[in-house]
């Protein structure tokens, strides 16, 4: 009997041993695996800067360009107008020399009429000096009136017609160019597509590899509430533990009286401090609402002094939860949350720092009740 007891009881310890090394080795691989998909999401947020600067710098190329197309379709409008008047007023020379060659053809019909009387004719039948020299100049005139007529018409429709063919050809220069112009714009607005959708999906990827770290510190969490950790922890009070990845082994100073590493004397501590690292995740205890923040620390490293900050918590989240009960987190090196904001419980609300009267990376976690400091490990 006593040896049936005795195997019993070795069964239970190797049982018991197996499962704290398989938890322990399982608590690695999530931190370790936390880590390497946090790695992963900073990688995503720099590609996604890049990307969202380059679509900042393509949309101000765009809108340059779009500028240029709006001035040059101005350009071809004005040229299109001068065009159309050039060939208005060339039609009306077309007419005014065509009505003055009838004309001339029709004095030229009435002197064949006539009886075929030319110039000539008109200086022959001068009667005498004086006549001959009158009907001279007459004549004279007449020719060159009639050949400046022609003249005067052809050139300004030649002038005419050179003033149309250069803006044309003005017009056919401001075509091109905006063509030009409207491809390069139609490529830049390819690109800037081709960047939005490279930043949607490092969107979606970032949403994924933030599910697959919810999860795992999900399962962490687990892990620590069950009391399964080597460490012996167990958690079976009305509050969450506050950190992930950090358990009771890591408290460095109890709620109480204690010797302060800063003001050097004996002084009453109204929380737990748990240490760990720089920018590990603080979560909310419990459901409620965000009542007070602070995050103008910048005095985030170990030192031997208080910067006063916060009045000494530094940059800290004050959580209101229900039937008078309030939570505190203090020395934080980054706040994720606002005042008024609704918190769920588990949900990461800052990053462990050393802000404030802090000697290194912890957290200050208080639990307060009607006003009154409590000693958190009553309540996680």
């Amino acid at each position: 009997m006593k040896r049936k007891m005795l195997c019993i009881i070795l069964i239970l310890i190797i049982t018991t041993l197996f499962c704290g090394v398989s938890f322990a080795s399982r608590e690695g691989e999530l931190k370790e695996g936390i880590g390497q998909k946090e790695n992963e999401i900073e990688q995503i947020k720099k590609e996604k800067d890049e990307a969202l600067q380059e679509i900042q710098d393509l949309t101000a190329k765009i809108s340059q360009y779009e500028d240029d197309i709006k001035e040059l379709k101005y350009k071809i409008n004005r040229l299109e107008i001068s065009i159309k008047d050039k060939q208005e007023q060339i039609e009306k020379l077309q007419k005014e020399y065509e009505e003055k060659e009838k004309l001339l053809k029709d004095r030229l019909v009435a002197i064949y009429m006539a009886g075929e009387t030319t110039y000539l004719d008109v200086l022959l039948a001068s009667e005498d000096l004086t006549s001959l020299i009158s009907n001279y100049y007459l004549v004279q005139q007449l020719a060159q009136a009639d050949n400046e007529l022609l003249t005067s018409i052809e050139n300004q429709e030649k002038t005419m017609q050179e003033a149309k063919t250069k803006f044309e050809n003005e017009k056919n220069e401001v075509n091109t160019a905006k063509t030009e112009i409207d491809n390069k714009n139609n490529a830049l607005k390819a690109s800037k597509q081709e960047k939005q959708t490279k930043v949607d999906n490092l969107n979606s990827d970032q949403k994924k590899i933030q599910k697959e770290i919810d999860d795992m510190e999900a399962e962490l969490q687990k892990i620590y509430d069950s009391g399964s950790r080597t460490d012996g922890d167990v958690y079976s009070g009305q509050l969450r533990w506050p950190l992930t990845g950090y358990g009771k082994d890591w408290i460095t100073s109890p709620f109480g009286y204690r010797w302060h590493p800063i003001w050097g004397t004996y002084i009453g501590h109204k929380g737990v401090d748990i240490g760990g690292d720089y920018g590990a995740t603080i979560v909310a205890a419990e459901d409620g609402v965000v009542v007070d923040t602070n995050r103008g620390c910048t005095h985030n490293y170990g030192k031997s002094w208080s910067c006063g900050c916060g009045g000494g918590y530094g940059n800290y989240v004050q959580i209101n939860h229900s039937d008078g009960l309030t939570t505190l987190y203090a020395h934080c090196q980054a706040i994720n949350v606002s005042i008024g904001q609704h918190v769920k419980r588990g949900q990461a609300i800052a990053e462990m720092g050393s802000t404030g009267s802090s000697t290194g990376a912890h957290v200050h976690f208080e639990v307060i009740i009607n006003g009154v400091p409590k000693n958190p490990m009553d309540y996680v």
